[in-house]
C-alpha cells in the first residue's frame, strides 16, 4: 500500500492546485451552511385555515420539510359556541 504514495508529484505546481482545490472545497461548504442559515432552501410556514358553523381552526407549519430536521407546527382551534356535551350529569335522586 505504501508503494502507491512512493511516485506523489512534489512540485509547486502541484501543491499550489491541492490548496486550492482544498480551499475551493471548504468555500463551498461554507457557502451552503451560510445559505441554509439564512433560510434560502424554503422552509418558511404556510397558514391555512378552516371553519365551521360551531369553530374555527388554523394550522400553521411548513408545507414540506426534509429528512431529518425537525419543524414546528402551531394548530388552534376556536369554538364560537357552547361545548358539545356526550354524557349528561347523572343525578341521583
Amino acid at each position: 500500500m505504501t508503494e502507491l504514495f512512493t511516485e506523489i508529484d512534489r512540485s509547486r505546481a502541484a501543491v499550489r492546485a491541492g490548496v486550492s482545490a482544498r480551499r475551493a472545497a471548504v468555500t463551498l461548504f461554507a457557502v451552503v451552511a451560510a445559505l441554509g442559515l439564512a433560510n434560502v432552501f424554503d422552509q418558511r410556514t404556510t397558514d391555512r385555515a378552516a371553519a365551521g358553523p360551531g369553530a374555527s381552526m388554523t394550522l400553521s407549519a411548513p408545507e414540506s420539510v426534509r429528512g431529518g430536521l425537525f419543524s414546528q407546527s402551531r394548530l388552534e382551534i376556536h369554538a364560537r359556541a357552547d361545548p358539545l356535551v356526550l354524557l349528561p350529569e347523572r343525578r341521583n335522586h
